[in-house]
C-alpha cells in the first residue's frame, strides 16, 4: 500500500499579473485564511476563478499533486496543514452545494506549495 499516493489534478488560480510573475518564479505561498484555513485555493476551471480571486488579471493553470484528499462536509476556517496531516490527508476538496458547504463551485485546497508540480499561464 502506497503511503503517499500521487494524485495529479489540473487546477486554476487567478491573481494579478505581478503576483503571477512572482508565483511563476518562486512558487505559491500559503494564504492567510479561507473556508479551509490558510492554504492555496484552486478552481477546477478558468471561469470559476472569477468569483474566487482576491486579485484579478491573470489565470494560472497548475498541475497539482493533491495526494490523499479529504472531502469536506463543512467549512473549517481554523484548519491547518499540520492538523490535516495528523488526520492523514494532504489536501481538501469542497464539492459544490454539498452538506453544509455554501459554495456554488467546487475547489481544492493544498497546504504545501511543493505539491504544485507545474505552473503555466492559462
Amino acid at each position: 500500500q502506497e503511503k503517499n499516493p500521487v494524485n495529479i489534478i489540473t487546477g486554476y488560480h487567478q491573481t494579478s499579473a505581478q503576483a503571477a510573475q512572482q508565483i511563476k518564479a518562486n512558487g505559491f505561498r500559503v494564504g492567510a485564511g479561507g473556508i479551509a484555513g490558510g492554504g492555496v485555493y484552486f478552481a477546477l476551471n478558468k471561469k470559476d476563478t472569477n468569483r474566487k480571486a482576491h486579485q484579478k488579471g491573470v489565470i494560472l493553470e497548475c498541475q497539482i499533486d493533491i495526494g490523499s484528499c479529504k472531502i469536506m462536509q463543512q467549512k473549517e476556517p481554523q484548519l491547518t496543514g499540520e492538523e490535516l496531516k495528523r488526520q492523514g490527508f494532504d489536501s481538501v476538496y469542497f464539492p459544490a452545494r454539498y452538506m453544509n458547504i455554501p459554495l456554488s463551485r467546487p475547489e481544492y485546497v493544498i497546504y504545501d506549495p511543493a505539491r504544485v508540480k507545474h505552473i503555466q499561464y492559462a
